[in-house]
């Protein structure tokens, strides 16, 4: 049976390179749309967060701590981040972002909920609130499509691949062949140009 190998749209993961030698591996190649996959991933939801707020405010009391009683704040950030990681990363945090991105215990439609909400596909339902929340939906997925349709204009009269769209691995290796090939064709007519001039002299 092939494996399922999940990609998000990391640069890195549609470089032809990486997508050709995934293929080698005879797996069932799936890419997740844009803002679909870090919502789901329990680290991201607290954890991290956690870290980074914890250090800044550890940082500025160890370096306040310094200027007060007059000693050396060089390993401030240091020891700010070594404190917030052993915060951060405490069993009880784990297990609760686990259960809030709806992985353990599994639960699909709070995953469908977090994925909706974070792309903010949200009903416009009977309260202000919810009507509120709709209506700002609707204007941050116009200003989305506004940014999408320019992000798939030409740029320098090239064609450019269009960011936070889904890509099939096979089409991505196919428009890569055809830009080599293009840029071959152009290398080669610049060579025969040079002849031509020269030629000429």
């Amino acid at each position: 049976m092939s494996a399922l190998l999940l990609g998000d749209q990391l640069v890195a993961h549609r470089r032809a390179d990486i997508v050709e030698f995934a293929i080698g591996l005879d797996p069932f190649l799936f890419f997740l749309a844009k803002n679909t996959s870090h919502d789901t991933q329990p680290l991201d939801e607290a954890p991290f967060a956690t870290l980074q707020a914890d250090k800044v405010r550890r940082n500025e009391v160890a370096i306040m701590d310094g200027m007060l009683t007059n000693t050396s704040s060089r390993d401030a950030l240091l020891m700010a981040a070594y404190e917030a990681e052993r915060r951060a990363f405490s069993r009880p945090i784990i297990i609760a972002a686990f259960r809030r991105r709806g992985l353990w215990l599994f639960d699909a439609d709070m995953m469908k909920s977090n994925v909706r909400a974070n792309l903010c596909w949200v009903n416009s339902g009977e309260t202000a609130a919810d009507a509120a929340r709709h209506a700002a939906t609707m204007v941050i997925q116009a200003a989305q499509d506004r940014i999408d349709q320019s992000k798939a204009r030409s740029k320098n009269s090239k064609p450019v691949v269009q960011r936070g769209v889904v890509h099939s691995p096979f089409l991505l290796l196919a428009q890569h062949e055809e830009m080599e090939a293009a840029a071959s064709k152009e290398a080669a007519a610049k060579v025969d140009r040079r002849e031509e001039r020269e030629q000429k002299k």
